[in-house]
């Protein structure tokens, strides 16, 4: 239970900006496209512009954002710009993550690390040790990753950062769960609640609350798990986060469904896949038709039962299938772009080009109106001279 839903808490956590779940919204990066068209912009800010849409597109076309990294990172080492350098690393790191060339990922974190540690960049410094950390966590190397995450940890109470404080603490909690180490785990969510209330962080403070209910489930309190699993929810609902809620009504259900209290966990898990439903949130359908799947064999009710099971195998094959299809489309987005900016750089070359034979043809013609006076100069003194001897 906990590796489907801390996973969504986890990386939410640390990349808001980049995390959606069974969103298809296209990201538009037109101005950016056409910045990089322009043949007046230097190359540190084609090198921003990489950087930019890099970030934007990260999640979605994880592929695209490694083409934009990648230009980055080889325009900043030939003008000698290490901090494009260590952005663009950065930037080619969240984007073989997620693409899950963690090994990949892991070395692009560890270059950018090192430049920001030699420009101290603290920010840049705490952005990296939180990536490796999660890449270390989805590789189940909790030692690892918490080792990261406690110097990420260290680096943001030195800045005196409450929200990344309160966001690294919470991680820690996270992968001390893992570890299986309960009480340790509550220490430090109970820390992140206290900043979060303080900051009135609502979405810090009901992702907290999921993760301590989450907690008190595993040891068996299961009073307080539902306790705080429904303080997390009714949060969820106030800020009105769908992916949160659903997310939650499925965990609420899956304990539901250990105590053997079926008809809650049928509740629970329809109102989820509902909700995952109306938001397209294919991942959460996918866990919610699991659920209900197992509630309704458990009931004998064997017609239900099969058409959920339909249903999961349904929506977890057309997630497979869209990851392979959106493989081949961002492929064909990042020739696209290569070709545009081909045209561009050939539209700018021809344009000097034109100029230098210009410019070419002034100097050639100042060149003969210059000789054609010298000319004239001379002859009217040769003519005054023999005027003047006759």
């Amino acid at each position: 239970m906990k590796t489907n839903t801390c996973f969504f808490l986890f990386i939410t956590l640390l990349f808001v900006s980049h995390f959606g779940y069974g969103q298809t919204d296209k990201i538009d990066y037109s101005l950016e496209i056409k910045q990089l068209k322009s043949a007046q912009l230097s190359d540190s800010a084609i090198i921003n512009v990489w950087l930019k849409i890099a970030r934007k597109i990260s999640t979605n076309k994880p592929d695209s954002a490694l083409y934009f990294a990648n230009q980055a990172i080889q325009v900043a080492d030939k003008i000698h710009w290490d901090l494009g350098m260590a952005h663009g690393y950065y930037e080619s790191g969240v984007a073989n993550k997620i693409l899950g060339n963690h090994p990949t990922s892991i070395a692009d974190q560890l270059q950018a690390l090192l430049i920001y540690q030699k420009q101290k960049d603290s920010i840049g410094i705490g952005n990296s040790l939180r990536e490796v950390a999660t890449i270390y966590w989805l590789e189940k190397n909790f030692d690892k990753a918490l080792q990261y995450d406690m110097k990420a940890l260290e680096i943001a109470e030195k800045q005196k950062n409450t929200d990344k404080v309160s966001r690294a603490l919470n991680n820690i909690g996270i992968l001390l769960y893992d570890k299986k180490e309960y009480k340790k785990a509550l220490t430090y969510y109970f820390q992140a609640l206290k900043i979060a209330e303080q900051l009135q962080n609502k979405y810090m403070i009901a992702s907290t609350y999921h993760n301590i209910g989450e907690t008190y489930v595993a040891v068996g309190d299961m009073s307080r798990g539902f306790e705080y699993l429904h303080k997390s929810l009714a949060i969820g609902r106030e800020i009105n986060d769908k992916n949160f809620i659903a997310n939650t009504l499925i965990v609420i259900s899956e304990v539901y469904q250990k105590q053997g209290n079926i008809n809650e966990s049928l509740r629970y898990a329809e109102d989820g896949y509902a909700l995952a439903k109306q938001i397209g949130a294919k991942e959460y359908i996918i866990n919610a038709s699991n659920v209900l799947y197992a509630d309704y064999k458990i009931r004998h009710n064997m017609d239900r039962a099969l058409e959920y099971h339909e249903l999961y195998i349904t929506y977890r094959d057309s997630v497979y299938s869209e990851k392979n299809h959106d493989q081949i489309t961002h492929t064909q987005a990042v020739r696209d772009l290569e070709d545009e900016r081909k045209n561009s750089e050939l539209a700018a070359k021809e344009a000097k080009l034109q100029q230098a034979i210009i410019a070419k043809q002034l100097v050639i013609g100042y060149f003969l109106v210059a000789f054609v006076l010298l000319v004239l100069i001379v002859l009217a003194l040769f003519i005054r001279a023999n005027f003047e001897k006759k």
